[in-house]
């Protein structure tokens, strides 16, 4: 079983599930990434999201995006469980197409988030709505304590210099990113206030508030998870 797990964790092509059309879902699947579009009505159905690796929040186009009915909400919680969450609080997106530091940031993303099984990644709207509450009115998922205010041009410093923590002079989230760098793209974003320092990896120059979050469990943790789906698909299995 260890070994099993271990073959699975190595991988770097995932299965991913996108809410939200824009270039997210192309560059990912550009890079070797099994990508779907899914829609609300899917992320609600149980069992949906078992044939992924991880889920990826985004939005339509450049717009401020939608957030998840409760049901969808409520099945995307119970899939994540405590697998990897990475938070990008900001229009990434935007720039996705054309900035080296976004793509790294999307690759390195993804990487960490299928890596645990069952990952999430959040990026501006997705990065919101993971957070306990958010001041947009979408359907608080609660992956990671913390309050977004509502997504406007220039809240929280988005459109100033990222800035790199400590932890995010270590984290696989930001590996090969610069100590500071400013995407011309981002420029729109919530001010986010409570989330635990061990957590965020960069924050905006301006206003200080978090850029890059993530909630990484450990690799013991990991192990207990996939041990867990493992034994449920036997029992699945045996029935």
């Amino acid at each position: 079983m260890a070994l099993m797990l271990g073959a699975s964790l190595d991988a770097n092509a995932f299965r991913i599930a996108v809410f939200g059309d824009n270039a997210t879902d192309n560059y990912l699947a550009s890079i070797g990434n099994t990508v779907t579009l899914v829609t609300d009505a899917q992320l609600a159905t149980a069992g949906f999201l078992n044939s992924f690796d991880l889920v990826w929040i985004t939005r339509d186009g450049s717009n401020f995006g939608a957030g998840l009915s409760a049901a969808a909400a409520a099945r995307v919680v119970a899939y994540v469980g405590g697998a990897s969450v990475v938070l990008l609080s900001g229009d990434f997106a935007d720039g996705v197409s054309t900035d080296s530091y976004i793509q790294t940031l999307f690759s390195n993303a993804a990487n960490v988030a299928g890596r645990s099984g069952h990952g999430y990644v959040g990026e501006f709207n997705g990065a919101a709505m993971a957070l306990t509450a958010n001041g947009d009115g979408f359907t608080p998922l609660g992956l990671i304590s913390g309050i977004a205010g509502a997504l406007l041009g220039s809240n929280g410093g988005a459109m100033g210099t990222i800035v790199l923590t400590p932890g995010g002079l270590t984290s696989p989230v930001t590996a090969g990113l610069a100590n500071n760098f400013n995407p011309a793209s981002v420029e729109f974003g919530p001010t986010i206030t409570g989330v635990a320092n061990q957590y965020i990896l960069a924050n905006y120059s301006g206003g200080g508030s978090p850029a890059i979050i993530a909630q990484i469990p450990e690799p013991a943790t990991l192990a207990l998870v996939g041990l867990g789906l493992a034994g449920l698909g036997f029992s699945r299995r045996k029935r």
